[in-house]
């Protein structure tokens, strides 16, 4: 649809629109700002795709699922708002948006694919009471600036360990028993 298009630096996606498909807007270099005025439009796998100048989109309020690497490389997003009941967020959705530093998971959240947010420039990490499971598996890898994990008491599956316990001044990311290391926080090492 868009793909490339450098010219492109603002969209409003009009109500009428109910999907937007995969690469749709892949590697538009200068487009910053996309308001999706549909709440229940879907997002195609990949579909902001290195759009290195994105600083910000208005996620729709009925989105269950973020897409396989829907926003790769989005250097210059900075905060995104996870709707109320989104459920997924998949593979790679926000690998290397290095300038997004907070994100707020809402309880709804149930599944973290891999690399989910790997080389994000997340500060902290707060994982719900529902999500059970692939924490293992890279979603937070090479997060550099992340100093600290917390995790609902009442997640079955993880846990984090108040400071005082495993280390002096800090929470990091363990099984649900606590006697797994899962992940130590790299701004801290």
């Amino acid at each position: 649809a868009f793909f490339s298009q450098r010219s492109l630096t603002r969209i409003n996606i009009p109500s009428s629109v109910v999907e937007i498909g995969p690469w749709a807007f892949g590697r538009c270099s200068s487009l910053q700002k996309v308001v999706i005025l549909n709440a229940s439009t879907t997002l195609g796998e990949a579909s902001f795709y290195e759009c290195t100048s994105l600083e910000e989109i208005t996620i729709p309020s009925e989105m269950e699922e973020i897409p396989w690497y829907a926003f790769y490389y989005c250097t210059s997003l900075r905060k995104v708002v996870l709707p109320p009941g989104l459920v997924k967020v998949a593979e790679g959705a926000f690998y290397g948006c290095s300038s997004l530093t907070e994100v707020e998971f809402p309880e709804s959240l149930t599944t973290l694919e891999r690399w989910a947010f790997r080389a994000t420039g997340l500060t902290q990490v707060y994982i719900p009471a529902g999500v059970t499971g692939n924490l293992e598996d890279g979603v937070f890898r090479d997060c550099n600036a992340l100093m600290e994990f917390r995790v609902d008491r009442d997640n079955q599956h993880y846990c984090s360990l108040p400071p005082g316990v495993l280390t002096d001044s800090f929470y990091a990311l363990l099984d649900h028993t606590g006697s797994t290391l899962i992940q130590y926080p790299a701004g801290r090492a």
